[in-house]
């Protein structure tokens, strides 16, 4: 009886090792840019929806003459804030910032928008 050799084809462990390690070079690289990208989109958002709260406080001074009225905080989570039942406002984002409005007189008032870290629905911008 004769023997017919057996063709062994696969892999062999260098070439499996070499892989692993160029994954891990790419990975290394692509994460961390990934991470960035996500940070700047979540910061954007933010500083839109506080583009969007100042132009809904000038129109209301723009029909009362006073931005007396507008102070209020809208927190993440919010349903019906004060900033959103006077001035008839909704953030993009409602679970990522905390928006507020303060010492509104009848011409100035102080906007600030802080990080509000993570929430019941969801996560906060990365650091």
């Amino acid at each position: 009886m004769k023997k017919h050799p057996i063709n062994i084809s696969g892999f062999t462990l260098i070439e499996l090792m070499i892989t692993v390690a160029v994954i891990g070079v790419i990975s290394a690289i692509a994460i961390p840019t990934y991470h960035g990208y996500i940070k700047s989109s979540c910061n954007s958002v933010g500083a839109w929806n506080m583009e969007q709260l100042e132009w809904y406080v000038q129109n209301y001074y723009l029909e009362n003459r006073t931005y007396v009225g507008t102070n209020g905080t809208h927190n993440p989570g919010d349903t019906s804030s004060n900033l959103m039942t006077a001035l008839h406002w909704k953030p993009n984002d409602d679970d990522r910032f905390k928006y507020e409005i303060s010492g509104a007189t009848a011409n100035q008032y102080t906007l600030t928008v802080s990080g509000a870290g993570a929430t019941t629905s969801g996560a906060a911008c990365p650091d």
